[in-house]
């Protein structure tokens, strides 16, 4: 996982110690561009072959334009991807890359005529981007640690922002918009594009990859189901590929994960299956998923199926986490349940030597899967989301008025599901793309999504409700036809036969509701105290 880093003007500390503190992210080697307007720090994780032998910062030697640039271009395996987005940037071609590119990215470009740093999230927030402005500089980073220590090193109290705090506990402690829970500190919402005047110190433009490509959730009533199929196999290849590059994919007993692992096999692409097993013991709980001790057995089961190497990582309710998951994530997120699980199985993967780390999250918000969704079909006054009420909705619903900062009435169709799956996607997908990234980055580790590849996105939110609810009577949107029935040939009979549906957490306590919000709490006054503790190292 690469990082940019950097900020305008000039700084007390050096580029080279605010870089420093995110370099575990790109264990190949740190760059850096300095000047008196501004320096860029960014450090390398290799994955593509770079023939010819390009580092960023990148800088045009004609223009003077430099590019940092995290992330990675799908499906151009004989072009280097940093070569093409300076390219875009340079000529710009931002409609290429809002329409025609698929890929994951944070993009951090200088122009030096214009005076502006440009600054861009893809489309679904793979890749996150924070920033924040103290008196006439802009300083930004692939994770918030350069901003804290930033923030300590002129003596600002780094304290909850209340408002921020709020939107992140009424989202079930995930992100989303520009707003964290800490003060100062915002970021890019997936797909915005900011630009920055380095002349009049301020911003001159807010803009989203969205509006570039006239996105839309209108129905696509001509839906074909071989059509989306090859889509879907084509796609999740294209994210999945890195040749010489040691890849797993994080797997359960579920549909998601386990579609990934088999659209690999098909295809011949190498990777391994890592998972987390739970070991039971004898304490006293409120409440224990049972179901959760399967998933492990699940996944070994449909390695063996496609001949994979699969490793897993044994947790028990002992491991003491805590310190390491917030030094790791670096932001307060969800709930520790579920994140010290993944940090765990992350941690395992990199252990076995692991570059990449894949996952299945965000099938739910494309193709369905949660609770209430057979219920949004069959009865849309209840969740009716579409252009008419949109304005409404955003001023009288706390839960989602902020997203009037992301989510445009012109993005929104006609079909209530779709549009509220499009609404968690950006919200709750957000969160498990930022918790992925920091986590996986912190170990050196790229994580993928292949979900998330924007073709592939974008043609199953316009799917009209009604194909991917086919079998839902019962099962409230979990049935996943999409997955099931159209893709059942990547699954083994074990997964696709499976009617239950089983977050992925630890067993223990997942299911009681005021012990978490508790434990959330004490982490969150946990994370403050952490925070306010981040430091330029000295000796560089």
């Amino acid at each position: 996982m690469c990082s940019i880093d950097g900020y305008t003007g000039e700084t007390p500390f050096t580029i080279e110690q605010y870089g420093s503190l995110n370099a575990n992210r790109g264990p190949d080697g740190t760059n850096y561009y300095k000047s008196p307007q501004i320096s860029m720090a960014h450090s390398l994780l290799a994955i593509q072959p770079n023939e010819s032998h390009i580092t960023q910062p990148v800088v045009n030697e004609l223009t003077g334009n430099v590019l940092a640039y995290n992330g990675e271009i799908f499906g151009m395996p004989n072009v280097f991807d940093t070569k093409y987005v300076m390219d875009l940037m340079d000529n710009g071609e931002l409609g290429t890359l809002a329409n025609k590119t698929n890929g994951m990215w944070a993009i951090a470009y200088y122009n030096r005529s214009e005076e502006t740093l440009t600054l861009i999230r893809d489309h679904f927030g793979v890749k996150p981007l924070y920033y924040m402005e103290l008196g006439d500089q802009l300083f930004f980073s692939s994770t918030p640690k350069p901003l804290l220590a930033a923030l300590n090193y002129k003596n600002f109290q780094i304290h909850a922002n209340n408002h921020g705090k709020f939107i992140w506990e009424n989202n079930d402690r995930f992100m989303y918009g520009k707003r964290t829970p800490i003060n100062h500190i915002k970021r890019l919402a997936p797909g915005e594009m900011r630009v920055w005047c380095l002349k009049n110190k301020r911003w001159k433009l807010d803009g989203s990859l969205f509006q570039n490509e006239h996105f839309t959730l209108a129905p696509n009533y001509s839906y074909d189901a071989d059509e989306f199929k090859e889509l879907a196999v084509k796609s999740i290849g294209e994210v999945c590929y890195a040749p010489g590059i040691k890849s797993t994919i994080a797997l359960s007993g579920g549909l998601d994960s386990s579609l990934i692992a088999g659209v690999c096999a098909s295809l011949n692409i190498p990777v391994t299956a890592t998972s987390t097993s739970f070991k039971k013991n004898n304490a006293d709980h409120v409440s224990v998923n049972d179901g959760m001790f399967t998933e492990a057995p699940m996944a070994r089961k449909t390695a063996k199926h496609h001949g994979m190497k699969f490793h897993t990582s044994y947790y028990h309710e002992d491991h003491n986490l805590r310190n390491e998951s917030i030094d790791a994530l670096t932001v307060p997120m969800w709930d520790r349940n579920r994140i010290d699980p993944r940090y765990f199985n992350i941690k395992m993967a990199k252990k076995n030597k692991a570059k990449i780390y894949i996952t299945g999250d965000c099938a739910d918000e494309l193709f369905t899967g949660y609770n209430g969704d057979n219920e949004i079909f069959h009865n849309p006054n209840a969740a009716q989301v579409d252009r008419a009420d949109y304005a409404e909705l955003i001023k009288t619903n706390e839960k989602w008025k902020h997203l009037s900062e992301v989510v445009k009435p012109e993005f929104l169709g006609y079909d209530a599901m779709n549009n509220k799956r499009f609404m968690r996607l950006i919200c709750h997908g957000d969160g498990f793309a930022t918790t992925t990234d920091h986590i996986a980055g912190s170990f050196g580790m790229e994580s993928r999504l292949p979900f998330l590849h924007q073709e592939l996105a974008r043609y199953a939110l316009r799917i009209p409700s009604a194909f991917k609810l086919i079998g839902n009577d019962h099962n409230f949107g979990g049935y996943k036809y999409l997955i099931r029935d159209v893709l059942a040939e990547y699954l083994p009979d074990h997964v696709r036969e499976r009617q239950t549906k089983i977050g992925f957490a630890a067993p223990w306590d997942a299911r009681d509701h005021e012990l978490n919000i508790k434990i959330g709490q004490t982490d969150f006054d946990d994370y403050i105290e952490w925070a306010n503790n981040i430091q330029f190292p000295v000796d560089i």
